[in-house]
C-alpha cells in the first residue's frame, strides 16, 4: 500500500501506533530498528515519529502530515509511539509487565494528563464528565453513520481513479 501511494502520489496519511509491544514481546526483541518510520525512507516519502504525550502535540503532528496529503497529495507514514495498558486481546493477562513498568506509563498518558490540565485551567467534573459524553456521543453517531451508510459501487472507480488529483 505504501508503495503504491508514493507511486501514485496519493494523499494518504499512514498511521502506525506503536505502543512498544508486538502481542507479548517488547518490540525491542522483535524489531533490528525500533525506527517504523524509517520504511518510509524505502519509498521516498515523507515521515513524522513521536511519542504521544500530549494531545495538542498529536493534533498538530497529525496535522502537518494531513496538511501534507491535501495540498500536495503526498502520503506520509507517521509513528505515533504510546503505551498499551492492557494486554494484547482478552486471553492476554500482561504478565510480561510489572505493575510499576504500567503505573508509571499510566502517570504520562496524554488523556491523562490533559483531564489534569484541564482541571488546572478551573474545569470542573461536571463540566469534565459532560465534555466526556458529548465526545461518546460523538464517536457513537460516527460509527452509527459508518453502519448505516451504503457500501461503495464500482461506479465511484473511474471518476476517482483515472480523474482528478490522482490521475497522472
Amino acid at each position: 500500500a505504501m508503495s503504491l501511494a508514493a507511486l501514485w502520489h496519493l494523499p494518504i496519511v499512514f498511521i502506525c501506533e506503536n505502543n512498544e509491544y508486538a502481542m507479548g514481546t517488547p518490540l525491542k526483541r522483535t524489531l533490528s530498528v525500533e525506527d517504523v518510520s524509517q520504511k518510509a525512507l524505502a519509498y521516498g516519502m515523507s515521515r513524522d515519529r513521536f511519542f504521544a504525550r500530549d494531545v495538542l502535540e498529536v493534533k498538530h503532528r497529525l496535522g502537518e502530515a494531513v496538511e501534507r496529503a491535501r495540498t500536495t497529495n503526498e502520503p506520509t507514514l507517521v509513528e505515533v509511539r504510546t503505551y498499551r495498558f492492557r494486554g494484547h486481546s482478552m486471553s492476554d493477562p500482561g504478565k510480561y509487565r510489572t505493575s510499576e513498568e504500567i503505573e508509571a506509563q499510566k502517570k504520562l498518558d496524554p488523556l491523562v494528563r490533559t483531564r489534569e490540565q484541564l482541571k488546572l485551567l478551573g474545569r470542573t467534573e461536571e463540566q469534565l464528565q459532560a465534555l466526556d459524553a458529548e465526545i461518546e456521543a460523538e464517536v457513537q453517531d460516527s460509527v452509527k453513520f459508518a453502519e448505516e451508510s451504503p457500501e461503495p459501487t464500482p461506479d465511484i472507480l473511474e471518476p476517482a481513479t483515472y480523474v482528478g488529483p490522482f490521475a497522472r
